[in-house]
């Protein structure tokens, strides 16, 4: 079962956001599925950084289904806009800080993969490089690729290491396919958590846009509607009775 697939059916059943037609239609009721925290429910539960993710994207979307349940049902906009706003603020400050997080860790098991490959200066490397740049255009490619199936360290830190042009090889999609597994043969442990955090990070903020973007528009609907015009006018009369 894909990720997504598994996000809309664990999509809390609740009867106000399946059953009931809200009253305000500027309203954002279902954040889109594929940033469900199902979404990073892989089988690598040891990831730290697939786990901080899903904690990241999971408080977001209880405040969110909280705001919409409780939206739903009342009618003074402008009082519950006053209550969520901070609310909102809050989760938006929360999930910006979790994305950093995970930026960082982006960052440190990126350093530790270029750290085990090297820069390619080691005995025999220009050799290597220079064998793979003397065989058939149509061949480089597949020589790095079989090297990195063969489990060929040296060969593989020889190439990746050092510019591609050494090597022969153009920078295309099969070279950056074939680079991505000789980092993880080199590097296994940081070379799967680097790619879970790029995959948390990158959820996480999508994630952010949307209910970012959704509150703003319907915060800035309910400040605007007559439930404020009312009580901006009460608070006025207050003063000048105050007065």
């Amino acid at each position: 079962m894909q990720p997504i697939d598994a996000a809309l059916q664990n999509r809390p059943k609740n009867p106000h956001f399946e059953n009931v037609r809200a009253k305000d239609p500027t309203l954002h009721r279902n954040l889109s599925p594929g940033f469900h925290p199902d979404a990073l429910a892989e089988a690598d539960t040891a990831s730290a950084a697939l786990a901080k993710g899903r904690a990241a994207l999971a408080s977001c979307w209880t405040v969110h289904e909280r705001i919409v349940t409780t939206a739903i049902q009342v009618d003074n906009k402008a009082k519950l806009a006053a209550a969520v706003e901070p609310e909102i603020a809050r989760a938006v400050k929360y999930l910006k800080e979790e994305i950093a997080g995970l930026d960082r860790q982006w960052a440190h098991h990126d350093a530790e993969v270029k750290r085990e490959v090297g820069n390619g200066t080691f005995p025999l490397a220009a050799e290597i490089r220079a064998h793979c740049k003397a065989l058939p255009p149509a061949e480089r490619q597949r020589f790095l690729h079989e090297q990195v199936k063969a489990g060929n360290r040296d060969a593989v830190k020889a190439i990746i290491a050092a510019p591609s042009w050494l090597s022969g090889l153009e920078e295309d999609e099969v070279y950056f396919e074939s680079v991505n597994m000789a980092h993880e043969l080199l590097a296994p442990n940081h070379a799967i958590e680097r790619r879970n955090a790029a995959k948390a990070a990158e959820t996480a903020r999508k994630l952010l846009e949307e209910f970012d973007g959704a509150w703003s528009r319907s915060l800035r609907c309910w400040k605007s509607s007559d439930d404020q015009k009312v009580s901006d006018l009460l608070k006025t009369l207050k003063k000048d009775d105050a007065a």
